[in-house]
């Protein structure tokens, strides 16, 4: 190889990591653009009550993991019921960070978890999503409850202990 051929190699070499890097770069803040408009989602979807419209938007892998349609809705409704005695103005947006992460929520590539508190009540939240199919989908909502009288943790498809 002479040296014009050694410096083309290295130039595609050079322009190959580049391209690589950028496009690790631009997935990885399209991801946490998409966790983000998830858990927006999720936080509107639960305020009103659209829990069969959450079941209905998830992964086939919550769907098929555990419970039926009706299981997963009344659950998730149990849920909600537990984050609204916490606070009831919960916003799943602006929750405070606990244990999981210097920001408000902590967002990796299929997780957010963060912890809503209020009056010195305290409920811990973990969001589980797929992304499967290129767009992230809900697989789980769990809650976790740590108080002098118990210990408890309750998700709506178990589909995140598995």
């Amino acid at each position: 190889m002479d040296n014009e051929q050694k410096y083309c190699f290295k130039s595609l070499l050079i322009v190959g990591l580049l391209t690589t890097i950028t496009s690790c770069t631009n997935y990885k803040a399209n991801y946490k653009g998409m966790n983000k408009n998830l858990v927006e989602r999720l936080d509107i979807q639960i305020k009103s009550g659209n829990y069969a419209q959450i079941y209905e938007e998830s992964s086939s892998y919550a769907k098929n993991y555990q419970y039926s349609k009706d299981e997963v809705v009344e659950r998730l409704q149990t849920i909600a019921q537990k984050m609204k005695a916490v606070d009831e103005s919960f916003s799943l947006k602006e929750v405070k960070s606990g244990g999981c992460g210097d920001e408000g929520v902590y967002r990796d590539d299929n997780y957010a978890c963060g912890t809503i508190e209020k009056n010195g009540k305290k409920l811990d939240v973990a969001i589980w999503m797929d992304n499967a199919t290129g767009d992230l989908k809900f697989t789980d909502l769990c809650i976790y409850l740590e108080d002098s009288n118990e210990t408890s943790n309750f998700c709506a498809t178990d589909a995140s202990k598995e």
